[in-house]
């Protein structure tokens, strides 16, 4: 009867040894699966030229004299890509994407400069889970020839109000 009882406890133990098994191998499989290349956020993150076209619905046609909208610098995003005039997003943080300025309205757009307003979002945590919107004044400068079409290297950021990192006006390279 001893010997009957050690061998029934030994198949619960096991049993218990395997399913517990199971469970870690689950649980280490959905942490891996959440914990994905934090390079890949990059490809998550909106791209100008991706953005325009997905707000295009949205967007109010105007039509620009081509000779005029040749002349006129356009915004690379992250220094790629065909210049996109008047964009309504820009990634400011090229190498996390943690930074994005967006719903921005453009009051004047030129040859020299283009002045607006928008909203940074600072997206923090696993993913950019954690956002925070900060409104702010954006100014877009040096226009200069890049593969063989103008487009401003420089966006300036005046916030308004609160700021991500305590700096009342920051400058960022966009081309």
């Amino acid at each position: 009867m001893t010997d009957r009882a050690a061998r029934r406890w030994a198949s619960t133990r096991s049993v218990l040894a395997l399913v517990l098994g199971v469970v870690v191998l689950g649980a280490g499989g959905v942490w891996l699966a959440c914990a994905t290349d934090r390079g890949s956020v990059m490809g998550e993150a909106p791209r100008t030229a991706a953005a325009q076209r997905a707000f295009s619905t949205q967007e109010v046609q105007v039509e620009v004299d081509e000779s005029a909208a040749g002349e006129l610098p356009g915004v690379r995003d992250c220094g790629g890509g065909t210049p996109v005039l008047e964009p309504k997003i820009i990634t400011l943080d090229c190498a996390s994407s943690g930074q994005v300025a967006s719903n921005i309205t453009w009051d004047e757009y030129g040859t020299g400069e283009a002045t607006g307003s928008g909203v940074v979002q600072v997206s923090s945590g696993a993913g950019g889970a954690a956002r925070t919107s900060f409104p702010a004044q954006l100014r877009l400068t040096g226009p200069k020839r890049v593969d063989g079409t103008m487009a401003f290297t420089a966006l300036e950021v005046t916030y308004t109000g609160a700021t991500p990192t305590g700096e009342a006006h920051k400058v960022f390279t966009i081309a």
